[in-house]
């Protein structure tokens, strides 16, 4: 059977509480060097080495010294590390912050996840000698080969091996732009690997012999976040290829959250709430509940029983694998590797601290979201008119002209000509200091022939998918597309791609040989094929901008809140939706992660009131869309066919690009709701950027005028700022910069806060205050 491309990218070679105030004396710190390191089965059931014995107390009387710190509050780095159990033949991950217990004697299975800032366990584990099974206990995974289902760690495939290292990377990150001064790759912290093989008198084996199957269960655990990561690798050393039907990459007995004696219909128990679960396997939204819906479920779990509900069905066993077959065709000699689970512990259900946690997990599992380039959207397609974009882009900062949809430019056109073209645009970009993107529609679109379109199962339609309609990827049309769209980023070094409506998760009841068998792996494999793009693209330095959350397998940027005919408002409006967007947008997303818009010329109708060309006319407007999207660390697409169109207007761009190139680490740093207050329009509104991890600015204060389009008088306001996520709130002496080049001493008082007077000049939209 012929490989598709994305089976070819996946398979390869065998391969706020006090943190950390507790330790257990039984824990002997094992240490974990970069390369990989051979843990013997038989090395569980040694004493310590006096070595490890003396490390380990050092790190009690460290830690039982008194660590009392916020891990949200501090530079503090909480490396991860592996320790063991000798006695129980546990072996364990832990960073400070969040513990993952393996028992060896039960085949791997997780017997503890537990949150160390507080002593909190997470999980439904029996007790040893116990006879209340409670449900608990799960396999360290599940697979199903060929029809046979197969408990990892169980009779049939049991533990045989084990290994520690460094986590590896799930893909090529090409850093070509700007991104978080702490965004490394892979991340930082640690990798315990279990292996198991078929039994050879197992049941399983009789019934279907799969000579040379062998199942790696990879288990990460990352510096200074509580996020524990899990892949399941399915490996053949055998001599012929053997389908995976499916694989439960992760599945958990949660402890529930809530009390819940009863169920009603339309009434929804609620699962665990400190738990928060991600998945590769991602698609179908802008916002992480709905994009996680396909690989990501709470499930009832009846053999918990002693739950209070009476019908036994709350939503505490977590299970992590995608909604239907995957049916990926293993060669010999190769591997195949399942989605990647990622499992958060919330310290608190304070949704302040949810999104500080989440922008944190983001920069580590993937920090190229961290990337935040300054984007044009030109109008028109022909050389003048991109000359002109990327020669007033250069002038003024900006960092990425993108060919706008409606533009006239076509991806899809890789003629001799074209990519020459397109080239040489790209190259005249690139020598300017700017780099050129485009535009290509995917989903929504009919395609020829209408058998290369996705074929609803229910009612045998193409016409009823999640955007209308929908191309199918597996089809030859989708084949097609996917290979032209990378032969043309590759040909002309473009540096950007925006891809409008990726696939959305839409079913297809179309067998498509050999790629996809029909309705049953439709999902997946589309998904697939969509994701190996992404990685395609982030290990070549493209950027991704799509509106979806794609973010685990390489892109960058999805919409942080918009509903296109809201830009076609009055422009007063625009500004004030802009900031609630915004604000209500990086609850869910780290400022870089979400892109806004800026309709320079008219956008879904409203006529000359909605519109900001001519631009020096409207040199309010402008002023206050670049602070609101600077002064949030948020990029928006400006689209029309210019950035100035006077002398004024250039001024204008520079200086407000200047200022934010600046101060860029600490405006891209998360944002501190609790310390910020929403756009109402009533009274002025703010926000508070903080990190305290960065060297210089720990936080930045950025104040809005409630009307943009009123700047004729100065406002004056005296805030109460908190500046505990700051890291500076013990301290006694705080620098505050004002925009107006004041310079202030502050002191918070014992809840962290302080109070200052700030003033918007007549004349601005905004004012600002650095604190160091």
């Amino acid at each position: 059977m012929a490989r598709s491309p994305f089976i070819a990218a996946r398979l390869r070679g065998p391969s706020g509480a006090l943190a950390g105030v507790r330790s257990r004396a039984r824990r002997v710190a094992l240490v974990v060097p970069t390369a990989l390191l051979v843990v013997p089965m038989s090395a569980f059931a040694l004493a310590p080495s006096q070595a490890e014995a003396a490390r380990a107390q050092d790190l009690r009387e460290a830690v039982l010294g008194g660590i009392d710190v916020d891990w949200l509050a501090t530079a503090q780095a909480f490396p991860a590390q592996v320790t063991r159990d000798a006695g129980r033949g546990w072996i364990e991950l832990s960073n400070g912050l969040l513990r993952r217990s393996l028992d060896l004697t039960r085949g791997g299975a997780t017997v503890a996840l537990d949150d160390e800032r507080d002593d909190t366990s997470h999980l439904r584990v029996p007790l040893e000698g116990s006879a209340l099974r409670q449900g608990a206990l799960q396999p360290a995974a599940r697979v199903t080969i060929e029809g046979v289902d197969l408990d990892v760690g169980g009779e049939a495939l049991p533990l045989v091996g084990s290994s520690v290292g460094a986590p590896r990377a799930r893909l090529e990150w090409e850093r070509v732009r700007h991104a978080s001064p702490f965004a490394t790759w892979p991340p930082r912290g640690v990798r315990v690997t279990l292996e198991y093989a078929l039994g050879a008198a197992s049941d399983a084996a009789q019934q279907r012999p799969f000579p040379g199957l062998r199942v790696l269960v990879h288990h990460e655990l990352y510096d200074g976040v509580p996020v524990v990561a899990k892949c399941v690798e399915v490996v053949n050393d055998g001599p012929a290829p053997f389908t995976v039907d499916h694989v439960v990459t992760e599945r958990l007995a949660c402890v529930e959250s809530e009390s819940w004696v009863e169920s009603r219909a339309g009434v929804a128990v609620p699962s665990p709430s400190r738990i928060e679960a991600h998945s590769e396997y991602a698609l179908g939204g802008m916002e992480p509940a709905n994009a996680q819906r396909f690989g990501v479920r709470w499930l009832p779990d009846p053999d918990h029983l002693t739950q209070v509900n009476y019908l036994r069905t709350t939503p505490c066993l977590l299970d992590v694998a995608p909604d239907g077959k995957m049916n990926q065709t293993v060669a010999p000699g190769a591997s195949y590797c399942a989605p990647m689970a990622f499992v958060v512990v919330h310290d608190s259900e304070d949704a302040t601290r949810r999104a500080l946690t989440m922008a944190r997990v983001h920069e580590v599992i993937a920090p190229w979201v961290t990337e935040n380039p300054l984007m044009m959207h030109v109008r028109h397609s022909d050389d003048a008119a991109v000359k002109l974009a990327v020669d007033q882009a250069a002038e003024v900062g900006f960092e990425v002209v993108i060919l706008t949809f409606g533009s006239g430019f076509n991806m899809e056109d890789t003629s001799p000509e074209s990519l020459a073209r397109w080239r040489g645009l790209a190259d005249y970009a690139h020598s300017r200091g700017v780099q050129l993107g485009g535009y290509t529609l995917l989903s929504s679109r009919r395609v020829q022939p209408e058998s290369d379109m996705c074929v609803d199962p229910e009612t045998g339609r193409t016409d009823v998918q999640t955007h209308g309609c929908c191309p199918a990827l597996a089809s030859e049309w989708g084949q097609r597309y996917l290979a032209t769209v990378r032969h043309f980023l590759a040909e002309t070094g473009f540096d950007l791609i925006e891809q409008d409506g990726p696939y959305p998760g839409d079913r297809d009841a179309t067998a498509r040989p050999p790629l996809q068998r029909g309705a049953e792996d439709s999902r997946f494999v589309q998904w697939s094929l969509a994701a190996d793009l992404y990685r395609w693209c982030r290990a070549s330095g493209v950027y991704v901008n799509q509106p979806d959350w794609y973010f685990l397998v390489g892109a960058s940027k999805t919409g942080m809140g918009y509903r296109e005919t809201n830009w076609s408002l009055p422009r007063p409006l625009q500004v004030l939706h802009a900031r609630q967007n915004v604000f209500d947008g990086t609850r869910l997303k780290r400022p870089s992660m979400g892109w806004m818009f800026v309709p320079l010329t008219e956008y879904h109708g409203g006529g000359a009131a909605a519109t900001v060309e001519p631009l020096d006319e409207h040199h309010t407007h402008y002023a206050a869309m670049l602070a609101a999207n600077l002064g949030a660390g948020v990029q928006a697409c400006h689209r029309g066919p210019r950035l100035y169109d006077t002398e004024r207007t250039r001024a204008l761009l520079e200086r407000w690009v200047g200022w934010y190139t600046l101060h860029r680490d600490v405006l891209e740093a998360p944002i501190v709701h609790s310390a910020s207050r929403r756009a109402d329009g009533r009274d002025v509104d703010w926000l508070l950027h903080a990190d305290p991890r960065l060297a210089g600015d720990k936080a930045i204060l950025c104040v809005y005028r409630p009307d943009a389009e009123d700047d004729s008088e100065a406002l004056t306001r005296t805030l109460s700022i908190d500046l505990t996520y700051a890291g500076l709130a013990q301290r006694h002496r705080i620098t505050a910069e004002l925009a107006s080049g004041d310079v202030r001493e502050v002191n918070p008082d014992p809840r962290g806060r302080v109070r200052l007077a700030v003033t918007i000049p007549p004349g601005e939209p905004m004012t600002w205050v650095v604190f160091r």
